[in-house]
């Protein structure tokens, strides 16, 4: 199924060879290459770009390396009830309103995404409700299959089908202040060095327009009475 050049590119890279020298083949005789689980994306010039391989010897026992990441992790973090609110938010409708966003994303980051499908709710081996959702990402018109878990009055977890993870978090000060923190693990396999560094400031942007625009619609539903 894939070439002895593809397969010695592979393996080199894995072991940090110059591309395409078949003496890394050699080291690692007598195992066969299984390429699974892989992403990758074609460049002018370029190599295939392979996050894992797995190699599988004669005795069928297995082993995975697992190469660059290639992720960003963004975090953002905003006080809930800032010096001269005028609406104060408890930690139950912080809470009764992450609950509600799992359900209707776009009503709290309406310039992200576009609308929120339900699929399943069901409650996983340790009680947390566990949801499974389709969102459509305004931008890109792209859908996403999201899992998303609830752990009561803490967190909620998102985690997309690539890997991506993301985290609602309710957090309480030294002083009983509240504060949101969304925190963001974005997969991006095949993407270059400067291509993580563009699509970082990006995310580092959304990040904070998330957080502070969860908030802003958290106090208009309290002020009216919707939570």
């Amino acid at each position: 199924m894939y070439s002895n050049v593809f397969k010695c590119r592979c393996i080199s890279r894995a072991f940090g060879g110059p591309r395409g020298r078949r003496p890394s083949l050699l080291t690692l005789e007598p195992y066969r290459f299984i390429l699974s689980a892989y992403r990758f994306r074609h460049r002018p010039g370029a190599c295939v770009h392979i996050t894992s391989l797995h190699l599988q010897g004669c005795n069928n026992h297995t082993t995975q390396i697992q190469l660059s990441k290639m992720s960003n992790n963004v975090a953002f973090t905003a006080p809930i009830n800032p010096p001269g609110s005028t609406t104060i938010i408890t930690p139950d409708q912080v809470w009764n309103g992450l609950l509600l966003k799992i359900r209707s994303a776009e009503t709290f980051v309406p310039a992200a995404i576009e609308s929120t499908e339900v699929i399943s709710e069901t409650v996983d081996s340790s009680g947390n409700p566990h949801t499974i959702r389709e969102v459509r990402f305004r931008e890109t018109q792209k859908v996403v299959r999201e899992a998303v878990t609830a752990f009561a009055a803490t967190r909620v977890e998102f985690e997309q089908p690539d890997g991506s993870k993301i985290s609602n978090v309710l957090s309480t000060g030294a002083g009983g202040e509240l504060y949101m923190t969304y925190v963001f693990e974005w997969r991006h396999p095949g993407a270059s060095k400067q291509e993580l560094a563009t699509l970082y400031e990006k995310e580092k942007k959304m990040s904070q327009m998330a957080v502070e625009g969860t908030i802003k619609a958290l106090r208009e539903l309290v002020e009216a009475k919707k939570l």
